[in-house]
């Protein structure tokens, strides 16, 4: 994670709610069994990629309150956070991304195949690292691109031309 936050431009926010909020996990394999396991975000914090932001001025605690009519308190808090920031928000889920964009076009919504693709063309890791990082994510989250994204066929590409190399 430190490498690909590495590669933005400006640091990453992440609201307090969500940092504080639920803990953050991934699955990991133990054993041919997926184990959750917590994600310790203190060294991104240390390393200044991550900055923990909360809600501090009224229009964005009213922006927030309009936006959890529709999405939750994290979503909304983020959200507001961006756009009253002006900064690109992450979103994967389906629902979530056509309803940020429905109610808030000005918000750039960032895909993790569009962090991913931005990681892999600023630093040019090896294609077995970007290989592990597809597949790492795919086996800590269950995400893979959904066939209608713009960088589907890319994901796909990459994960069939690096097949037979070792991870």
């Amino acid at each position: 994670m430190l490498a690909i936050l590495r590669a933005l431009p400006i640091p990453t926010i992440i609201a307090q709610i969500v940092y504080r909020g639920q803990p953050l996990r991934i699955l990991r394999e133990s054993l041919e069994e997926l184990v959750p396991e917590p994600i310790n975000l203190e060294p991104l914090l240390n390393d200044g990629v991550l900055v923990i932001a909360s809600l501090t001025s009224e229009a964005e605690e009213a922006q927030m309150v309009d936006l959890a009519e529709v999405l939750e308190d994290d979503e909304a808090t983020t959200a507001a956070l961006a756009l009253l920031s002006a900064r690109a928000m992450g979103v994967d889920g389906p629902s979530t991304t056509k309803l940020l964009r429905q109610r808030l076009p000005d918000i750039q919504l960032v895909s993790t195949p569009i962090l991913i693709k931005h990681w892999f063309e600023y630093s040019q890791p090896p294609s077995h690292t970007l290989q592990a990082a597809l597949q790492h994510i795919y086996l800590g989250t269950g995400y893979t691109p959904p066939v209608h994204h713009p960088l589907y066929p890319w994901w796909q590409e990459v994960l069939e031309m690096t097949q037979n190399e070792p991870i």
